[in-house]
C-alpha cells in the first residue's frame, strides 16, 4: 500500500492505486479497498470480480475529477497548483454478466466507481462499450483529456472513447435533465464564478456520447448558451496520437458550423477570464510526444473567434494583472529549454505576446564543455567584432535575445559573447559541445 498523505498534495502511488488527502485507493482483481489513516487498515469500498488478472497493471485507472485549477495570483502560492477536486472517479473493465467462477469472461462495460458516492448507486454507475470497443481486445485502460483510452499492449493502436459522466450540476440534476429556467439559473452561477475569480480555469465539460457540451451565460443577459464540441461525423479513431476530434465543429447553439482541424485534441470545454470582463473559452490537445498547446475563443456578436494559441496546458497557465504567462518547451538547436512567454489580450481582441528584451534560460549554472574553440561576437549583431572561446573553457547558456535569433553565453572568466542560432545545424551543435544530446536535446 502506498505511503498516505499528510499534505495537501499528491503523492505518487502505483499503477492502479491513487493517493488524496483523505484515503489511498487501492483497484484489484478482487474490488476496491481504501486505507483512511495510517493504521485504520483496509475497508473495501466495491465489492466482487473487476477485471481477470491484476487491475493494477493496466486494466484499471484514476480521473481526478477536477472542476477548476487554481492558476491566479488571487490564491496562496501553495494553492495555487493544487487541482481541487470534487470527487476521485476509479474506472475499470468488467464484465455485467459475470458469475462467480467463470472461466469465460466477455468484457462489455467500463464500471465507474465515483468516491464521492454522488452518483450510481452507492457510488457505482456501468458504462456499457460499444460493440467495437468490446471487439477491439484492449488490454489497457486510461482516462485523460476527457476520454477513456482503450489501448493494446503492443502499442500499435488504441481507440478513444468520451468520458461520460452522470454527476449532479444544479439542484440535484444532472445537465441533461435541468429545465429551461435551472439551465439559466446554472450557466448564470457559473458566468459569476468565473469573473469573480479571475484567472482560475474551469472544466465545464459534460460529455454526451456524440458530443460534448457546456452551459454559460457567455454574454451576461441571464440565458444560457449551449457551447457545444463535437466531431465533424461520427468516426471511430484507432490510430496513435489522434482522436474523434482531429477535425471537429465548435460553435454556440447550433451543432453545425465551421469545421476546424486540430490532430489529436481533447475532449474538455475549458473557461477562464484574465481580467474579470471578458470570459475566455480554451480547447486543449497533446502532440506524439505529449506536448500541449492550448486554443482560445472569445463570444463576440452570437459567434465563436479563435483568438490566439500557445504551447501549453491551459490548466498550468498562471494570471496575474491581465496578463497570461505560460512556460514553454522551446527548441533553440542547441537545447531544449522550457522559456517563460507572457501573453495578453490585445485591443483587437487577439492573443498578443508581451515583448521582453531577452528570455533568461532556467539552467544558467550548468557549464557546458567544448570539444573545439567556439566564433562568438561581441553583441547580436553580425557586424559587431568577433572573437574566440578557447575550447579549454567552458561557457554558461545564459538568455535568448528578443527575437530568440541568438543566444549569450559567458565564460568562466566573465567573458559574454554571442551565438547567432542559425549558424548551427543539430549535427554542429552536437560536435561543439560535449554534453548536449543530439538534435537539440
Amino acid at each position: 500500500m502506498a505511503e498516505l498523505s499528510k499534505k495537501w498534495v499528491y503523492v505518487k502511488v502505483s499503477p492502479g492505486s491513487f493517493a488524496d488527502v483523505a484515503a489511498t485507493y487501492q483497484v484489484s482483481s478482487y474490488g476496491i479497498y481504501a486505507a483512511t489513516g495510517d493504521d485504520a487498515g483496509l475497508n473495501c469500498m466495491v465489492l466482487g470480480y473487476i477485471a481477470p488478472g491484476c487491475a493494477a497493471e493496466g486494466r484499471s485507472t484514476v480521473y481526478q475529477n477536477v472542476g477548476n485549477y487554481y492558476t491566479s495570483d488571487s490564491y496562496r502560492q501553495e494553492m495555487a497548483y493544487l487541482k481541487q477536486q470534487d470527487s476521485v472517479r476509479l474506472y475499470y473493465f468488467a464484465a455485467s454478466d459475470y458469475q462467480d467462477g467463470d472461466l469465460d469472461i466477455w468484457i462489455d462495460t467500463i464500471r465507474e466507481y465515483d468516491t464521492s458516492g454522488q452518483t450510481g448507486e452507492n457510488g457505482v454507475t456501468d458504462w456499457k462499450l460499444p460493440s467495437e470497443a468490446q471487439d477491439f481486445s484492449a488490454d489497457m485502460l486510461t482516462a485523460e483529456d476527457g476520454y477513456w483510452i482503450l489501448s493494446q499492449s503492443n502499442g500499435t493502436a488504441q481507440m478513444k472513447l468520451p468520458l461520460l459522466s452522470s454527476q449532479p450540476v444544479w439542484n440535484g440534476k444532472v445537465a441533461a435533465d435541468l429545465t429551461t429556467e435551472e439551465a439559466d439559473a446554472y450557466a448564470a452561477a457559473q458566468r459569476r464564478d468565473i469573473m469573480t475569480n479571475v484567472g482560475v480555469v474551469f472544466d465545464l465539460s459534460e460529455r454526451a456520447e456524440q458530443e460534448t457540451y457546456a452551459l454559460l451565460d457567455l454574454d451576461g443577459n441571464g440565458s444560457a448558451e449551449r457551447i457545444i464540441l463535437r466531431p465533424q461525423m461520427a468516426q471511430a479513431v484507432n490510430e496513435l496520437d489522434h482522436s474523434p476530434l482531429d477535425k471537429y465543429v465548435f460553435e454556440v447553439n447550433t451543432t453545425r458550423g465551421e469545421t476546424r482541424t486540430a490532430q489529436n485534441l481533447g475532449n474538455s470545454i475549458y473557461a477562464f477570464s484574465s481580467d474579470g470582463r471578458q470570459i475566455l473559452l480554451a480547447l486543449m490537445r497533446r502532440d506524439e510526444l505529449g506536448q500541449c498547446e492550448s486554443f482560445l475563443f472569445s463570444y463576440e456578436n452570437g459567434e465563436l473567434q479563435e483568438v490566439g494559441s500557445f504551447a501549453q496546458d491551459i490548466r498550468e497557465i498562471w494570471v496575474e494583472n491581465g496578463q497570461i504567462i505560460t512556460t514553454q518547451n522551446y527548441d533553440y538547436i542547441l537545447q531544449r529549454e522550457n522559456l517563460r512567454i507572457i501573453y495578453r489580450i490585445g485591443s483587437d481582441g487577439r492573443l498578443a505576446e508581451i515583448p521582453t528584451d531577452r528570455y533568461d534560460l532556467p539552467e544558467q549554472a550548468a557549464l557546458h564543455g567544448l570539444n573545439k574553440d567556439l566564433e562568438a561576437y561581441r553583441d547580436p549583431d553580425v557586424s559587431s567584432e568577433r572573437f574566440t572561446i578557447n575550447a579549454d573553457h567552458g561557457v554558461y547558456f545564459l538568455y535568448l535575445d528578443a527575437g530568440r535569433q541568438w543566444l549569450c553565453v559567458e565564460t568562466e572568466n566573465g567573458v559574454t559573447g554571442w551565438l547567432k542560432l542559425a549558424d548551427y545545424t543539430a549535427e554542429e551543435a552536437w560536435a561543439t559541445f560535449n554534453d548536449l544530446m543530439p538534435y537539440g536535446g
